[in-house]
């Protein structure tokens, strides 16, 4: 799901000039590839319902917080966690929402999605209506 580590600032730069043209918002997506919730966010990501309103209002981008080193506190990307406000103690999936500039408009602060799989699919919909253009 989530691409190298190194990726996310190429990434971002890449969805920042994107959001700049098209007027779309950005969805930062911290996570991990070992993480059940990550993936259960992943497929409700492409459901149905949900794909349409992603594709249609954001350019996803998809952040990789995996140091690949067991037992390290020290999480890969943790600047752009902490440049856009993602408590990842909280845990992940952790979601951020940039403007068509580039400005942070809503960050989890409580880790709302931590236990997607416990989730239904409407609440990443509801979110996903909430912070959209």
């Amino acid at each position: 799901i989530y691409p190298a580590p190194t990726q996310a600032r190429a990434d971002l730069t890449s969805a920042l000039h994107a959001a700049a043209l098209t007027h779309k918002h950005i969805l930062l997506d911290f996570g991990v590839n070992w993480c059940g919730d990550c993936t259960a966010l992943d497929h409700y990501m492409h459901d149905a319902t949900n794909l349409p309103l992603v594709e249609s209002n954001y350019i996803h981008v998809l952040i990789n917080i995996d140091s690949g080193k067991e037992h390290d506190s020290n999480n890969a990307n943790q600047d752009l966690a902490n440049q856009y406000s993602i408590p990842l103690d909280k845990g992940v999936p952790a979601l951020a929402v940039l403007n068509d500039r580039g400005e942070l408009i809503y960050s989890q602060k409580n880790g709302e999605f931590e236990e997607m799989r416990h989730l239904k699919s409407r609440d990443l919909t509801d979110f996903l209506l909430r912070w959209k253009p």
